[in-house]
């Protein structure tokens, strides 16, 4: 076991080398248990160097423990651990009395004020030698926008997006070299909403200067959040077909494929990546063909390796001429293996967004038996549907079995227990957009069904009424149950809710039979909100609060909501849970916070027309500082205190302005230690010296047969600095 140990703040990493290449399956442990998710956390596997390294940024007391990596593969595992120690960083807080002569050995400065004239101003220069560059790439790629400046003195440097000052967030670094003038941001994963126009501002005593750059950001449907694919993101491509792996115990391996990507529809100009995973021994080659003809790599299409080991062949942009069948070949000296692709590129105008037909419905299963949830959405290009449950991602297995035909999906549920209870979500996506459909499924113990089978068998069986053709049977159904109920009587436990759906107490019976109230394609009608939203003006901070309408036509395929906020749309989160189901229109707030103060806001659109609810809402936030003294005197304690820093703060004033009127003379760079020859063996130090006297203090480069060196590992510059 190894003992390492780091600060509080810092950076922290552990590298493993040495992994069997291809074959190990690395696992990161705490204490013995799975590492919990944060961003702060981070592992990295790459398979072709055999090097694990697990990461941890901002080091907490809390990250003080033991931590294993296991590596697993056909021949066995091994493992190795090492104890991280944290170690304190002491502050001010650290005493109780703090004497007045340890403030003097301290030097407060003072924030410099460019409008000040100073004593070397005919030395201060501020100019962009080379400005920001445009900056186009693929959703979950890196960013790096570089601009190189000529400054003296050091200029105070803000980064901006869109005329906003860019807040800080794990995802962007800034770096400033002085040596080489170069300042950098770096955007990490970028995002689609990070698209916009980016600006440097520099400024010193010279003046102010800027530069400017657009960032571009492709979306790419069958892309993962990362540019780089790990293992656990293979799971969402389609299976290789079976019975391709050949044996382990040959020496050599015919070439298969573990994943390989799904048929694709995307829109014109669109970026587009097939994702392919291959083994053999030796490694197989890959090689692309697109209609049975050996495809060439140009600027458009792209062949690319990354250190998963996958092989991807990248389109960007695709138009309609790469419309067809695109096959993969991997080749070796034992043989071959194949799979093909179909590719259809539509036109950007003839995008329709995903809209559900046929929505999920909350169900009441007994315990044992086996269930199915099913739901068909259209749209164009046809939609990708996935499942999750309790928002996690289902990936068909023992437990669930998924059948996606087009844009019909259905989930088994076999043999259904208590696990199996929680709220499930069928998602759609394309490049026109996204939508979901939610239910809720209760799973009873058999005696608790059993006295709830007779109603069940008459909400069941009640026969479907033929003055609504082709609509879903839920609506059927919802008309056959006991009207005059009020939302506040909707069922409150799983044994109070009729097996299907609970609709029928949010609508009664003679609104369902008003002809308004029923989608009807031959009279269309606009969008109507029977009831509006209720204003919550007397929230605590951390309370849930409910927005919540009715919506007419029910089943209207063509009706689209957008959720407002003080105007602006609202921003997807984890704590806002919206709901669009048989005509009823929810925002959930599970908790609330001050910063959500404001007019919340649906817009209803159809073919037909709009309309609008809103509604305001109050947080008031928790009392988190103390304003009263905590001192044993009281006040007294306090003003002494500040009385103290005050003529601290003084006296370091007068010091400063005495150290000014006394600065030497500006004088030009001399060298008064020359460099010398040096001659060492091959991997031991050399050290050159030289020494510089001038004022203001010069800035030294170092040149290696004239070439700027940049200190790395290998070269390191040290500057003492004589008073």
């Amino acid at each position: 076991m190894q003992f390492l140990s780091t600060k509080i703040g810092d950076n922290f990493n552990i590298l493993q080398r040495d992994l069997i290449k291809y074959h190990s399956k690395v696992e990161w442990t705490r204490e013995n248990q799975p590492l919990p998710h944060a961003l702060r956390l981070s592992s990295d596997y790459l398979i072709n160097e055999g090097r694990a390294l697990f990461n941890i940024d901002n080091v907490k007391l809390d990250d003080q423990a033991t931590y294993t990596l296991t590596a697993r593969n056909s021949s066995g595992v091994a493992s190795t651990s090492a104890k991280l120690k944290v170690k304190t960083v002491a502050t001010i807080d650290d005493t109780s009395y703090v004497n007045p002569d340890v403030f003097e050995q301290f030097e407060m400065k003072k924030k410099p004020n460019w409008n000040q004239p100073i004593d070397n101003a005919d030395n201060a220069r501020l100019k962009i030698i080379e400005p920001l560059k445009d900056f186009r790439l693929v959703e979950g790629s890196q960013a790096v926008f570089s601009c190189t400046i000529d400054a003296y003195p050091k200029p105070e440097i803000q980064w901006f997006k869109d005329d906003q000052t860019l807040m800080a967030s794990q995802r962007y670094a800034t770096y400033y070299d002085m040596n080489m003038g170069i300042v950098t941001l770096i955007i990490k994963s970028a995002l689609l909403d990070d698209q916009g126009v980016y600006k440097c501002v520099v400024s010193n005593i010279a003046g102010t200067e800027h530069t400017q750059a657009k960032l571009s950001v492709d979306f790419v449907p069958n892309i993962d959040e990362t540019s780089y694919i790990n293992p656990n993101a293979l799971r969402h491509l389609q299976p290789a077909e079976q019975g391709q792996q050949p044996d382990d115990d040959d020496k050599y391996k015919k070439p298969y494929f573990v994943k390989v990507p799904k048929n694709l529809e995307v829109t014109d100009g669109s970026t587009v990546r097939l994702d392919c995973l291959a083994f053999g021994r030796p490694t197989p080659t890959l090689t692309w063909y697109f209609n049975d003809q050996q495809l060439a790599e140009d600027p458009t299409h792209k062949c690319l390796v990354n250190e998963e080991g996958v092989n991807s062949l990248l389109i960007s942009p695709a138009s309609f001429p790469d419309t067809g069948t695109y096959k993969c070949v991997a080749r070796n000296k034992v043989g071959e293996a194949s799979f093909t692709v179909d590719l259809k590129v539509v036109d950007k105008d003839a995008l329709i967004a995903p809209y559900f037909i046929e929505h999920l419905n909350n169900i009441v299963i007994p315990e044992g038996k086996d269930t199915s949830l099913s739901c068909t959405c259209s749209g164009t290009p046809v939609p990708t549907l996935t499942w999750q449950k309790d928002a996690k991602v289902l990936t068909p297995d023992q437990e669930y079995r998924i059948d996606i035909n087009g844009g019909h999906s259905k989930l088994y549920i076999q043999n259904a227990q208590k696990s199996d209870q929680g709220w499930y979500q069928c998602t759609a996506i394309s490049p026109a957009g996204s939508t979901i459909t939610r239910t809720k499924v209760t799973v009873l113990p058999p005696g608790a069904v059993q006295t709830m089978a007779p109603d069940l068998t008459k909400l069941i069986k009640q026969p479907v009424e033929p003055e609504v053709p082709g609509f879903v049977t839920a609506l059927h159904k919802l008309k056959h149950v006991q009207p005059n109920k009020t939302p506040d009587e909707r069922p409150k436990s799983p044994s109070d809710m009729p097996m299907g759906h609970n609709f029928g107490s949010i609508w009664s019976k003679d609104e369902l039979q008003d002809e308004e109230t029923i989608y009807n394609k031959d009279k269309p009608i606009p969008p109507k909100f029977k009831t509006h939203f209720k204003a919550s003006l007397n929230l605590r901070e951390r309370d849930p609060t409910r927005f919540e309408a009715k919506l007419i036509p029910i089943g209207d395929p063509t009706m689209t909501l957008q959720w407002l906020r003080n105007g602006e749309p609202l921003r997807s989160a984890s704590r806002y849970v919206i709901k669009y189901d048989f005509g009823l229109v929810s925002l959930d707030l599970l908790w609330t916070y001050p910063e959500d103060d404001g007019v919340y806001e649906c817009v209803a659109t159809n073919s037909c027309g709009q309309d609008k609810t809103r509604a305001e809402l109050k947080c008031k936030g928790n009392r988190s500082i103390i304003y009263d003294t905590q001192l044993p005197d009281g006040m007294e304690g306090y003003l002494k205190l500040q009385e103290m820093e005050e003529k601290i703060k003084i006296a370091s004033i007068l010091r400063e302005e005495q150290a000014e009127d006394e600065a030497p003379e500006s004088c030009a760079p001399e060298i008064i230690m020359h460099l010398e020859d040096n001659r060492v063996d091959e991997g031991t130090m050399a050290k050159f010296m030289v020494k510089v006297t001038g004022y203001p203090k010069p800035r030294v480069s170092w040149f290696v047969n004239k070439t700027h060196c940049v200190t790395n590992k290998s070269h390191t510059v040290i500057l003492f600095l004589n008073n």
